[in-house]
């Protein structure tokens, strides 16, 4: 059977093409049924990105039935959704992009390390439209809907359903504390808020989970930082892990740990100082990323990473996988861990962001697929070697790392291949079947709000929203139009 990214039909292609080459105003508020504003402004980029010359027709029709509307959205029946099951697909979630029409300002779209806004050498600035109707990003490759803000509904709306539609059952947001700088704590509050008022709404059954960045901490004295992750834990556990999209096991909040280094040590705070942390904490499970063996006996389990030699774009991290589902296993059993979870990615590629800044940017070959492909596989054996009762989950690495070059969120140059080679992967994992034109559904309400912004189409959107969770895809697809 052909790969997903030989296979691409002309139709995602078509679609593909006219998304691209809309130029638009900026989305208008309209009113929701609940007397909540809802506004969806500037996700959209005018720049005009690809000719549409050769499109033969549109995936959102000039004339939308819009009337004789069903009501499947206001008689889905309000049920509780289920916990995370014994195995479990999630994928790592940068909500730290920012546009000037949504935040005032580009952030992590843009590389430009002095900070003077001219073009120097090796700089990225996404006020620079280039030859090719790109805007000049810190990225390899090109988001399919363009450079968007991470705290736009419309945008969050658009990735929730695009994973889940992938067969992903939850994002693990990239977190760094309340409050913090780039404002990705609001994105984060949105991305939940959202999730919660659909497992309301549809039942949706997909859930957030909250990775903290240890080098947060860096901010801190080193005498203070127990107390400040004390208090970024605390607030998490009492206000955000008490809804219901929260990422849970047996009914804990789960709460990832990525670990930071300084002066080549792992940990900013050592292993007595974290189990004093966690002593004063309610109560909950932590993963813990990293090796470090002190750390094991004060977290309840760990997760892998993306690995790879620098040198070897082809290296691509074999002897790590190898290595980690085998030593999940036997700390498992010596540290009496409750949960490990593995890892899987495309590739890797942060030249864009000179190595962030080291100058030696690091790079794993996506190899046409293969490299995915390759961890997926492990990670299946790994989880085909485990008892029934044990837990195996599985963390993508990353759903939409731009600058990293981990993301597999549909891009200009493959559209939705990596999600269909994720639905594959997916079914044999957790069960799940998605079909292949679940995909197409996200991308075509985005448009329709970015081409017909108002009351009517968000009547719309939350009809075809009903049918779609409901795995109608074909029927949400058709409501919108052929």
């Amino acid at each position: 059977m052909a790969h997903p990214f030989v296979r691409q039909s002309q139709r995602v292609r078509t679609i593909l093409a006219l998304v691209l080459s809309l130029a638009v105003l900026a989305l208008a508020a309209c009113t929701g049924e609940d007397g909540t504003n809802w506004v969806y402004t500037s996700a959209v980029d005018p720049v005009m990105v690809i000719a549409a010359s050769d499109v033969s027709s549109s995936p959102v029709p000039t004339s939308t039935p819009m009337t004789a509307l069903t009501t499947a959205a206001a008689v889905v029946p309000q049920r509780a959704v289920a916990p995370p099951g014994q195995a479990l697909v999630l994928a790592h979630y940068m909500a730290w992009f920012k546009t000037p029409s949504v935040s005032g300002q580009w952030q992590h779209w843009q590389w430009d390390p002095n900070g003077n806004g001219q073009p120097d050498s090796g700089d990225s600035l996404p006020d620079l439209v280039q030859e090719n109707g790109l805007r000049q990003i810190a990225a390899v490759d090109y988001s399919l809907i363009g450079p968007y803000d991470s705290a736009d509904p419309a945008v969050i709306e658009y990735q929730i359903a695009s994973a889940w539609a992938a067969g992903i059952d939850g994002f693990v947001v990239d977190w760094y504390g309340p409050q913090d700088k780039d404002d990705i704590d609001t994105a984060f509050a949105r991305t939940l808020d959202i999730v919660a008022q659909w497992q309301r709404t549809y039942g949706l059954s997909f859930f957030v989970g909250l990775n903290y960045e240890g080098k947060v901490l860096l901010e801190a004295d080193p005498a203070d930082r127990e107390a400040m992750l004390t208090a970024h834990l605390t607030d998490v556990l009492n206000g955000y892990a008490r809804q219901s999209a929260f990422l849970t096991y047996r009914g804990l909040p789960v709460i990832f740990y990525f670990e930071a280094w300084q002066n080549g040590r792992a940990g900013l705070l050592r292993a007595q100082q974290l189990a004093r942390v966690r002593d004063n904490l309610p109560p909950h499970y932590l993963l813990y990323m990293g090796a470090e063996g002190e750390f094991m006996d004060v977290t309840n389990g760990f997760f892998s990473w993306v690995s790879g030699a620098n040198d070897d774009p082809l290296d691509w991290g074999a002897d790590y996988v190898n290595w980690v589902y085998p030593e999940m296993d036997r700390r498992t059993q010596s540290h009496n861990l409750a949960l490990t979870v593995g890892s899987v990615w495309p590739g890797f590629d942060d030249s864009k962001v000179d190595g962030w800044g080291t100058g030696t940017p690091r790079m794993i070959d996506r190899q046409g697929g293969a490299v995915y492909d390759s961890t997926w596989d492990l990670a299946l054996s790994a989880q085909a070697n485990e008892a029934p009762d044990q837990p195996t989950w599985v963390q993508i690495v990353t759903w939409n790392d731009w600058n990293e070059g981990t993301q597999i969120e549909p891009s200009l140059a493959d559209g939705t291949a990596w999600l269909a080679a994720t639905q594959d992967k997916a079914r044999l994992y957790t069960g799940r079947d998605m079909p292949r034109s679940a995909l197409e559904v996200p991308l075509r309400i985005l448009t329709l709000r970015r081409e017909r912004p108002g009351p009517q189409t968000e009547a719309l959107v939350r009809d075809v929203y009903a049918l779609f969770f409901a795995g109608d895809a074909d029927a949400a697809l058709s409501l919108m139009g052929e």
